[in-house]
This record gives structure tokens, sequence and C-alpha cells, in this order.
């Protein structure tokens, strides 16, 4: 399982003991306030279905995302595009969630 960076940034390294695991996710500590507007970066390689992948798992944690809230922007070469969604997010827990499904993902490279 390849685990978003981000995660590392709010609770450390997955082998330091506030490292919260998917399967026991309780109400971490913090620091965002909730609900707040959050932009989520992902880049993956380069396919027409990239956009609608990242969209159909954000959306299984987020009621509504707003068509204005989603940028593309392919890389120089055109091997990679970028993702950016900003969704209101109301919880730690939820952001873990969608990054633990973006990071499973195989077309996804890294999630932000």
């Amino acid at each position: 399982v390849r685990l978003a960076p981000v995660l590392w940034v709010l609770y450390g390294t997955p082998s330091t003991a506030s490292f919260k695991r998917k399967k026991n996710m309780t109400e971490p500590t913090s620091l965002l306030e909730f609900p707040c507007s959050f932009a989520i970066k992902v880049v993956g390689h380069s396919d027409p279905a990239l956009g609608t992948t990242v969209l159909t798992l954000i959306q299984k944690h987020v009621t509504a995302i707003d068509s204005d809230a989603i940028k593309y922007r392919p890389s120089k070469k055109g091997k990679y595009t970028a993702l950016t969604i900003t969704i209101v997010a109301t919880s730690q827990v939820q952001l873990d969630a969608i990054y633990y499904d973006l990071s499973d993902c195989d077309a996804i490279v890294m999630a932000l």
C-alpha cells in the first residue's frame, strides 16, 4: 500500500506510534479546523479516464464537488496529468479515507 505523503506530514511516518491505520481510524488530532476548504492534488499518468477515476474515488467521501473546483494541468511532455480538486473537508477521518483510496489506485502516481 502506498501511503500519501500528506499523512506523514500530519502524523509522522508509518513507523511512528502516532500514525493512524485505516482499519482503526478514530478522530485524530488535526492541524486543520473543520469544516474547511481543502485542495487535493493528484498526479497520474495521462489518460482520458484519469479525471473520472479520481472523481469517483473522492465522491465516495464528499457529498458534492463543484465543477469549477476541478483543475487539470498536463505535464510539459504530456506523460502526466495533475489534477487539483477543492472540496469542503468535514473531518480528518474524511481526508484520511480519501487519501487512502487515492493512494491505492494504480492510475495515480502521487496524491498530495
